[in-house]
């Protein structure tokens, strides 16, 4: 099913695609969360706000709203990202997991 929101619209067959490429940024371009649309919460959008300072390839809440996260290019964007969240509350850096 595809969900309408005010951001975008959700795209599953892009995401799988993308997954299944390892292509990070088409990962990020197609992230949705038709949540954030619903809850609209303000918290959120301030975390996303600022994430998007450090230009990720996507940022979202994750399933009903427990946390956030964004996709970066590289570490140094993450890294500078999470220093300039400290104010949000607990922040934790992750890497993704390798096929090896």
């Amino acid at each position: 099913d595809t969900f309408t929101g005010e951001r975008k619209l959700s795209d599953e067959v892009g995401m799988i695609a993308a997954l299944e490429a390892g292509n990070v940024a088409a990962v990020g371009e197609k992230m949705y969360n038709v949540f954030e649309d619903v809850l609209g919460l303000s918290e959120v959008n301030a975390i996303c706000e600022k994430m998007r300072e450090f230009a990720p390839y996507g940022c979202q809440m994750s399933g009903s709203g427990s946390a956030v996260f964004a996709l970066f290019k590289n570490e140094t964007d993450a890294r500078a990202c999470r220093e300039a969240l400290r104010d949000f509350g607990t922040v934790y850096l992750c890497r993704p997991l390798t096929n090896e």
